[in-house]
């Protein structure tokens, strides 16, 4: 609602009436007293942007009216439904996309984002009323002229009105816009919506090279962040692949986060196995599209942080690849290789790349089964190396009673934050031995022990002396570890092993 500028917003509030029932009473019979406003006509300037509104889709106005209070009256108005390309290149204020957004997709706000942001955006037009009160007719016009001479320097057609004319006008875009490293302005969230939903909902048969050109051309300048929950499998034998990412990633340059699941979400009747697999020309079509976005291909990317690969059946293979991967990113922090396949020697070379100078900090491996042996070389490693190592997670593993070597890695590993070794048969007597070595670690924060076979009283008393250790303020390190090199622990390794593990990727 366009409300007049001389009227205080406190005077509003105080003197709103809600839409209640009045009863007569001997004094005042008023049924209608909430409609009190209905028959005042509205101010010309009301008409005026009303006609803009109703012909927008044929004549796209927004900076061109000469006051910023009249740009936001038409934007509250205007429809939620107009065409993309038009909406797109010519409505930067986010007072307008939140709208969309609400529309659109009601039950589902952005993740810490809500839709009561809205009071934020209308707050700000005490700043708009005070700033275009002052500002001119003339002082429009010069904007209009340097905005046109800079968009005739940009190469891309498609943002030719984006930018906001005046620097105090910034103000009524939205806060987002003053916290853009923080925040993602609301155009930017509806864009990367709309091409998620329209990606998921895609089948492979009705792909059309067009219209995708056409959508990601018109979006790919706010899409940053691409998370598809589900990408359909074709349903006919003769499209046995699923719609090509090379098409949508190799135009998306600002692209910074990528999240793919090959699943089906429904299926009915049509079910069948195939719908969860990959074949070989999609991951080709991933790797292509990749190499032009800001992810680029994994091997020259020293930005990566965090790695998941999980429920690929990498194998034993797999997992050395990955382990020289990590050997030659320093900056990788997390991996994460949850039921994967992986057996003895997969661990065996993720065992390897901790005692070289790798400052990997989590390690996940649960449900892989590297059984006893597997166990045994990540816990000879952490006796001896792998200083930087902070979390390690080997759940349902199948760890062993022969998996003693448990009891010295706690024993004499100083820097381990967390532990978890739960659903591994290890049986009472390893229990016991973690009793024992936990009364040397102050510094181990996590344990979990749950379903290893342990004595009610091993179970007690490890929780016990763990929640010690998290009431201490500083951690206490071994001196046996601190005498540790970055290179400890790589006599456990054959010669003939580091030479199969160098030559990996051809070296």
């Amino acid at each position: 609602m366009n409300f007049p500028n001389n009227i205080s917003k406190n005077s509003i509030k105080v003197y709103h009436i809600s839409d209640v029932e009045f009863k007569p009473t001997k004094r005042i019979l008023c049924i209608n007293l909430n409609q009190w406003s209905s028959c005042i006509p509205k101010f010309l300037k009301e008409w005026c942007i009303q006609a803009i509104c109703n012909n927008w889709a044929e004549t796209p106005i927004v900076n061109e009216l000469p006051l910023l209070t009249d740009i936001l009256s038409l934007l509250d108005i205007l429809p939620t439904d107009l065409p993309l390309p038009l909406t797109v290149t010519h409505i930067a204020y986010d007072c307008y996309w939140l709208r969309c957004y609400q529309n659109r997709w009601p039950q589902k706000p952005p993740i810490g984002r809500n839709f009561s942001e809205i009071e934020n955006l209308t707050q700000d037009r005490k700043e708009v009323v005070d700033f275009s009160s002052s500002l001119t007719l003339n002082n429009r016009t010069e904007s209009n002229k340097s905005l046109e001479e800079s968009n005739k320097h940009k190469s891309t057609g498609g943002n030719s009105r984006e930018s906001i004319k005046s620097s105090p006008s910034s103000a009524v875009s939205s806060r987002t816009i003053k916290n853009e490293s923080r925040l993602k302005t609301w155009k930017e969230l509806y864009l990367e919506m709309h091409i998620k939903e329209y990606l998921e909902n895609l089948e492979p048969e009705n792909y059309n090279p067009e219209k995708i050109k056409e959508i990601i051309t018109l979006c790919r300048n706010y899409i940053t962040c691409l998370s598809l929950s589900e990408v359909r499998a074709p349903t006919k034998t003769d499209v046995p692949d699923h719609i090509p990412l090379n098409a949508i990633l190799s135009d998306l340059h600002n692209l910074t986060e990528l999240s793919l699941c090959f699943k089906q979400t429904y299926v009915g009747e049509k079910f069948s196995w195939h719908i969860f697999n990959t074949t070989m020309t999609d991951i080709k079509n991933l790797a292509k599209g990749l190499e032009q976005t800001k992810l680029q291909a994994l091997a020259r990317n020293e930005c990566l942080r965090e790695l998941e690969i999980s429920h690929c059946k990498i194998a034993d293979h797999g997992t050395m690849a990955i382990s020289k991967f990590v050997e030659e990113h320093k900056n990788l922090k997390h991996l994460i290789l949850t039921n994967n396949f992986i057996g003895p020697n997969g661990a065996k070379s993720l065992a390897y790349v901790l005692c070289l100078n790798c400052k990997l900090l989590t390690l996940n491996l649960r449900l892989n089964m590297i059984r006893s042996k597997g166990g045994e070389y990540l816990n000879k490693v952490l006796v001896k190396g792998g200083r930087y190592l902070r979390s390690l997670i080997v759940a349902g593993c199948g760890l062993t009673e022969e998996n003693l070597e448990i009891q010295q890695t706690i024993h004499n590993n100083g820097t381990l934050k967390e532990l978890d070794i739960s659903n591994n048969r290890l049986g009472e007597e390893i229990g016991e031995a973690i009793l024992k070595g936990l009364e040397h670690n102050k510094s181990l924060m996590h344990l979990d022990v749950r379903r290893c076979n342990f004595t009610a009283d091993s179970e007690w008393g490890i929780l016990k002396m763990i929640k010690e250790n998290r009431s201490r303020r500083f951690a206490e390190i071994p001196d046996s570890y601190r005498e540790t090199t970055e290179d400890a622990g790589r006599d456990i390794f054959s010669e003939e092993f580091i030479e199969e593990f160098n030559s990996v990727f051809g070296e």
